[in-house]
């Protein structure tokens, strides 16, 4: 071999070792972004997940307490015409009787310390 094909081969020796160099660094960040968005994606996923298991039955505790409020209120859910369930629908046919508690301020303060205590 001539000198200038070593000095090519040295030469592209090198390159090839720089490109060696910085593909492993893509690599690497590649690898570490792929584990940040899993990590992402269980932080935000997670507590969903969590939530919708855990604390689906103490909704429905809080719900049965409001009860008889909502009954009282006529608070219920109605279905539309697709048979779909829609938004609870406020009914204000508040009987006469039951209007005189829920206007009084002190009737209800007391009905909030019973039921928030």
């Amino acid at each position: 071999m001539d000198e200038e094909s070593k000095k090519l081969l040295q030469e592209n020796k090198e390159v090839l070792l720089d490109l060696e160099k910085r593909v492993q660094k893509i690599q690497n960040k590649m690898m570490w972004n792929t584990i940040g968005s899993v990590l992402k994606i269980v932080l935000i996923i997670g507590p969903i997940i969590w939530g919708a298991i855990y604390l689906s039955p103490i909704l429905k505790e809080y719900t049965t307490a409001f009860k008889p409020l909502m009954d009282v209120l006529h608070i219920s859910k109605d279905s539309d015409s697709t048979g779909t369930d829609s938004a609870p629908v406020l009914n204000l046919e508040v009987s006469p009787e039951n209007q005189q508690i829920f206007c009084n301020p002190r009737t209800r303060e007391l009905m909030v310390q019973q039921i928030c205590n």
